[in-house]
């Protein structure tokens, strides 16, 4: 005859590891964020706006030719560098990022007879949309200072200022090293290449 202790010493402990894990299980799930976790559960396609998988964001280097104008028509160039801060952005249901961006830019412009050279440090805040692979979107806003020499009558140092830079742009990627860009801003237009690494 089965002793009926042992039986059921067996099936307090069944009973206990089963409840044990529940628990754990629901506490695990309970703590899960919703975004930014690799527990997150991904939805949408790969790569499309709906993406919201936990993603990791190339740094980039833009060269691009800028025609500016104010101070007249001009022609000049600018590099900038991009730096992904927020990988998965602000809107937890959509594929978006934030990056901050350090720019330098010289151009060359006339008005009222004289010549302008504007020499142009600035940061930029790039708020990016990805709607495919290829394809990204953003907005932005650069504050910067413009170090202005002028030639004429008077040759010199001067129109030296603080600005700010409200601008909308996209990337086209043609490789996953390689893409177009171009910008339009307050500061004028902008397009050119960009490489990423």
């Amino acid at each position: 005859m089965r002793n009926p202790s042992v039986g059921g010493l067996i099936l307090s402990v069944v009973l206990l590891s089963t409840s044990g894990l529940a628990a754990a299980q629901a506490k695990t799930q309970s703590q899960a964020p919703a975004k930014g976790s690799s527990y997150a559960e991904p939805s949408g396609p790969l790569n499309s706006i709906t993406d919201t998988s936990v993603h990791t964001r190339d740094m980039d280097l833009s060269v691009m030719l800028w025609l500016p104008w104010y101070y007249g028509f001009g022609v000049g160039g600018v590099v900038r560098f991009e730096i992904p801060i927020l990988p998965d952005g602000f809107i937890p249901s959509i594929n978006d990022e934030f990056s901050l961006e350090p720019s330098f830019g010289v151009a060359v412009s006339s008005y009222g007879g004289e010549s302008f050279t504007s020499l142009v440090p600035a940061l930029y805040g790039i708020w990016s949309f990805n709607f495919s692979k290829e394809f990204r979107a953003y907005g932005g806003l650069g504050l910067g200072y413009n170090i202005g020499l002028y030639s004429g009558n008077v040759s010199g140092l001067g129109y030296n200022y603080f600005y700010w830079d409200l601008c909308a742009g996209l990337f086209y990627r043609w490789t996953d090293a390689l893409a177009f860009r171009a910008e339009l801003g307050s500061q004028g237009l902008k397009a050119g290449i960009s490489f990423f690494f």
